[in-house]
């Protein structure tokens, strides 16, 4: 229903009469427009100001029809999941809302997206094929962003009304729970901060860092009020007592300490544990506390006397987090033995121990009522589990790195999760789960059939998938590899791929009915790159020892071994299948003889590793995506660098050029796709996505682009409006 539209080449967001008219009714919209819902005049607004205005229209006395009302809170809700995507970059809506939308059959809806497709028509887009984003109705509400590293903890104020962050960038924010803005940034750390408490009465957070210090800060105004110094070493936990008046940390020093908020002078220091100490909870009574620590138990501690109560030992790991039921009875301790384990407070002993755990066990928190607990991994997930009975109850994923903490909102209704992939994200704990992810994990590569019609996808979850390049549906699921698939190339005739993988070995499948024909054992060391010679008769892998191995695809024997390449990443074949090149981590990439095996150049230029390269249909360029956040353009005869390309704002893993050599697609750990016209440079289009991108192909006609994400998502992209552009700046 709503589009941002271009006037005077600013992007603004209003609600257009027409546009409501069609989807909602005319007599719908002379009452929203009577409550100015509806706005005639161009103002400039932020997608903040519309999340309200949804609201403003539910809950005012307008008889909205209930499938009307329906839309206008899954249009609400998508805002809200492209909120952090469009406070950047207004011109995404449209992509967004296509992203998220495309599969609700709802009349309204459709009209909705048509809309948005001839508004976004007046400059070059891509438009998603399929629904490839998180869609409304499911746990995750919203995405975060505003920390540049490691997000560690985070914490609710008491009235639920706000939230606190801190991060390896050092610095703690303070976030507005239902709007999703930073009110404040707290500097004074100088190293990473760790954990963050908010005191009972809202108005105080004490940080822990690793700078070795504590900081009381003012919730409201954001003035450092103390710095305590007294740890030797880094400090990773901190709780506070329920009277407000004293707090506890833990440090890598081994000790735990005790603290007067006032005046922050240390009243006592605990010794017990024999290494560092992670976490530590304060039972609600705040006559006890329990801590967890890196020597593989947790203690239960007399607060009055310092006196170690009981140990509770079975884990095999380091203990990361612990937490305590709200009726004092149950302790929930999580570790690097990938279990959780639920203890009786008063007695020591253990009642239940999880073992389904996937990955690591990074943070615990436990809802008001005291019957679930939420997990964080370091495999990026995050779990609700059973306290009565261990069962796993759903599974939020989203993240695609650790999950470092999480909170949950007074009510119970909410949680916050903070992760190392540098995001915050708030999630319904009373919606239920139904989106199927494409894969299950990382997606490492694409490609596309030579003659336009199918796509391959090869992922960490040790499968390839299939896919009709025109319509997004999966048409096989290829297993047999163990260990992660990195990379997947297909023949000329587009009959046969070929994947590689963690298990060393590289595998041939038929296209047509999903059937391995074959498997070459030991055929390459990690099976991260992967190429095939123009001809199809050749297969390129890096092989043991730093080496890239030419073999012969129809009998596996090795024609031709390259020495001495250090650290591949991905290799490319010239078009005339002469030469091949390879990229490495240490910011350089080379080009080497394919029928001798000599190095021919070494190109450098970039500052950082040099991830992936393309080479353009005629030979004459290379394109590199380096971790330097940029890309560069190469003479492929002069062995030049023409031109470098900024506009990522992390690091770029993939890179692919256009079968006429028009133009580059990027992708980036940035969450984003981006179009380039080779010839002007100029940026063209770009689409932003879930998670990091990590892989792109181009269909042959130059239209649909492919990108895998490391969420496991996999988006089906139109480029539209790209010739149009070109004429726009005389490009022929």
């Amino acid at each position: 229903m709503n589009s941002f539209i271009q006037e005077d080449s600013t992007y603004i967001l209003h609600l257009p009469y027409h546009l409501a008219k069609a989807s909602m009714g005319e007599e719908l919209c002379k009452l929203l427009t009577d409550f100015d819902f509806i706005n005639y005049k161009t103002t400039t607004l932020s997608s903040q100001s519309l999340i309200e205005d949804y609201d403003l229209a539910q809950i005012s006395n307008i008889q909205i029809p209930k499938k009307q009302k329906e839309s206008l809170k899954l249009i609400q809700a998508t805002i809200n999941l492209s909120k952090h995507v469009l406070d950047d970059d207004k011109k995404q809506l449209a992509g967004q809302l296509l992203g998220r939308l495309l599969s609700f059959e709802i009349p309204e809806i459709q009209t909705m997206l048509e809309q948005a497709k001839q508004h976004q028509q007046k400059e070059p887009w891509l438009r998603p094929l399929t629904s490839s984003l998180t869609p409304p109705g499911e746990p995750l509400l919203r995405t975060l962003t505003g920390h540049n590293n490691w997000v560690t903890t985070a914490a609710i104020t008491p009235d639920g009304d706000k939230f606190v962050s801190a991060s390896e960038d050092a610095t703690v924010k303070i976030w507005n729970l239902t709007s999703g803005s930073v009110i404040n940034t707290l500097t004074g750390h100088n190293n990473s901060i760790n954990a963050v408490a908010i005191t009972p009465d809202g108005k105080k957070i004490i940080s822990a860092s690793d700078d070795k210090t504590l900081k009381i800060w003012n919730l409201e105004t954001g003035e450092e009020l103390l710095t305590i110094i007294g740890h030797t070493k880094s400090i990773r936990t901190v709780a506070i007592h329920p009277d407000g008046e004293i707090f506890i940390s833990g440090s890598t020093d081994n000790s735990l300490k005790v603290w007067d908020i006032q005046t922050g002078q240390e009243l006592h220091t605990f010794i017990g544990h024999g290494n560092s100490i992670n976490s530590v909870e304060i039972e609600p009574s705040g006559k006890i506390f329990v801590s967890a620590s890196d020597d593989k138990t947790v203690k239960i501690w007399d607060l009055q006397t310092g006196k170690v109560l009981h140990d509770l030992i079975g884990h095999s790991g380091s203990v990361m987090t612990v937490a305590i039921t709200p009726d004092g009875n149950r302790v929930v301790s999580g570790s690097r033995d990938n279990t959780l384990k639920i203890w009786d407070l008063h007695t020591g002993k253990e009642l239940h121990t999880v073992t389904e755990h996937i990955g690591s066990v990074m943070a615990v928190a436990i809802t008001p009522n005291g019957k679930q607990a939420i997990t964080g991994s370091n495999s990026a997930l995050l779990n609700i589990w059973d306290l009565e009975t261990g069962a796993k109850l759903n599974t939020l994923d989203s993240h695609t790195l650790f999950v470092n903490a999480i909170a949950i909102t007074p009510d119970g209704k909410k949680a916050i999760s903070a992760s190392s992939d540098m995001t915050l994200k708030v999630w319904d704990l009373q919606a239920e789960v139904c989106t199927l992810t494409i894969h299950r994990d990382w997606i490492k590569a694409v490609t596309i059939t030579a003659d336009g019609k199918l796509a391959v996808s090869a992922s960490d979850d040790q499968t390839l998938k299939v896919w009709d390049v025109e319509t997004g549906k999966k048409l096989h699921t290829l297993t047999g590899h163990t260990g992660h698939v990195n990379s997947v190339v297909t023949t000329p005739d587009s009959k046969l791929a070929i994947s590689a993988s963690d298990d060393r070995s590289l595998k041939v499948w038929d296209l047509d009915s999903g059937v391995e024909l074959c498997t070459y054992d030991e055929h390459c060391d990690a099976g991260e790159a992967l190429a095939i010679t123009p001809d199809g008769q050749n297969i390129i892998s890096d092989g043991k020892s730093e080496t890239i191995k030419v073999y012969n695809l129809s009998n596996g024997i090795e024609l031709l071994t390259i020495e001495n390449v250090y650290s591949i990443a991905k290799i490319a074949v010239t078009p005339d299948g002469k030469q091949v090149i390879s990229t490495s981590q240490n910011k350089n990439f080379k080009i080497w003889d394919l029928q001798s095996g000599i190095e021919l150049h070494n190109f450098t230029g970039h500052t950082a590793w040099v991830n992936a390269v393309a080479i353009a249909p005629d030979g004459k360029l290379a394109i590199s995506a380096s971790n330097d956040y940029t890309l560069k353009i190469w003479d492929l005869q002069t062995r030049e660098e023409l031109h470098t390309l900024a506009g990522h704002s992390y690091w770029i893993w993939a890179v692919a050029v256009c079968p006429n050599g028009k133009f580059l697609v990027s992708g980036s750990w940035d969450r984003s796709l981006k179009v380039w016209d080779l010839q002007t440079r100029n940026l063209v289009a770009s689409f932003i996505g879930e998670s990091e991108i990590d892989a792109v192909a181009i269909s042959p006609d130059g239209m649909t682009i492919v990108a895998g994400e490391r969420s496991g998502r996999l988006h089906f992209l139109r480029l539209e409006g790209f010739d149009k552009f070109r004429t726009q700046f005389h490009v022929t």
